[in-house]
């Protein structure tokens, strides 16, 4: 490992703004958990059903009250680590959740590690990446599979700990609403995408509305101004700028890009984020390319922007600013360094107004 090549010194500095602010975060969501928590199902409930049923030939809903009947079942055990015969668990859940032993049966094979003949050649479909433990997001792995299969003379015991059965729930469901799941089925891959692109566009909107609520002049997912398409250089169609805020008092026209980004956690995802989001002048271009296109098109034509945006024309007391909105710090900016700024939403206003 190199010490010389500005990783570690990137760490550092991502850790020295992260940490404040998951701290600040904390204190200002702590009343949260004390709140009353909204009853009945939500709106998007009945299509995850649908999906998890293409998935896994389970519901949702049967899934997350699987989770919750087996910390229940561990409770009842008043054990730390809980252990039953698989035959009598899943009897018993059955009986729990009211549904047939043959789900129940479905339920616990999909949270259960067991013995393999060969650990690092596990049966289709799952492939070796799913066993290397230095790979994020495994079907393998101990947190999508809290349930561990023990061997006995007469039978086999299931061996599972409550808190670890509870955090695996919610991990599944971050999985699906992240789109981070590995989905086979379409129907699954289909409702993850549209999930994805309304949390998205909600993003957007919501950088939108923060530059508004400090005076700014907003306009977001601007593809034309007065009826031209903004190009890049070469003419081609440079995409949409997702929230155009022009600040009357600093008259800067800003040009924000929002990504709601899930932050890489691994090597391999900070390469691969640092390639799409943040590096310039790579093989395939970034987003960090197409959206100098576009701030250099508005720079372009300020003139017709501010007319458009009516506001008074004098372009030589006004520029433009351009850069990143994301939701949360990201190492990657820290490790790179990208040509435009890199702002969390926590520090939107303060980060537009010192031009950082």
């Amino acid at each position: 490992m190199d010490r010389g090549n500005g990783y570690y010194s990137g760490q550092q500095a991502y850790l020295d703004a992260a940490v404040p602010g998951q701290a600040w975060a904390a204190r200002d969501g702590y009343a949260d958990h004390w709140k009353p928590r909204p009853s009945g199902r939500p709106e998007v409930a009945d299509e995850l059903d649908v999906a998890a049923e293409a998935e896994w030939g389970l519901t949702m809903t049967e899934l997350a009250e699987l989770h919750g009947e087996l910390v229940a079942a561990a409770g009842r055990r008043s054990m730390v680590v809980s252990v039953a015969p698989r035959a009598e668990l899943v009897e018993e859940l059955a009986v729990a959740l009211g549904i047939t032993r043959a789900r129940v049966e479905r339920g616990i094979d999909m949270l259960t590690s067991g013995p393999r003949p060969d650990f690092l050649n596990p049966p289709r479909p799952f492939t070796r990446r799913d066993v290397y433990p230095w790979r994020f997001n495994r079907e393998l792995s101990y947190i999508r599979r809290p349930l561990l299969l023990r061997k006995t003379d007469n039978d086999e015991d299931v061996v599972w700990g409550p808190r670890h059965v509870d955090a695996a729930g919610r991990q599944l469901l971050m999985l699906v609403m992240t789109e981070r799941l590995k989905a086979r089925s379409k129907t699954m891959r289909r409702l993850m995408t549209r999930l994805r692109q309304e949390e998205t566009a909600e993003f957007v909107q919501e950088v939108g509305r923060q530059c508004a609520d400090a005076g700014m002049l907003v306009r977001t997912n601007v593809r034309k101004i007065a009826g031209r398409k903004i190009t890049k250089p070469d003419g081609d169609d440079a995409g949409d700028v997702d929230v155009l805020a022009a600040d009357p008092v600093e008259h800067v026209v800003h040009v924000l890009e929002s990504k709601d980004l899930e932050g890489a956690r691994t090597p391999a995802e900070l390469h691969n984020e640092l390639e799409q989001t943040f590096a310039v002048g790579r093989e395939k271009r970034s987003a960090a390319d197409k959206h100098l296109d576009r701030i250099a098109w508005i720079d372009g034509n300020l003139a017709e922007v501010l007319d458009w945006l009516g506001l008074p024309p004098e372009i030589d007391s006004w520029r433009v600013a351009g850069g990143f909105v994301v939701d949360t710090e990201v190492l990657s900016p820290y490790v790179y360094a990208c040509p435009l700024p890199v702002t969390p939403i926590s520090r939107l206003l303060i980060g537009l107004r010192a031009g950082v």
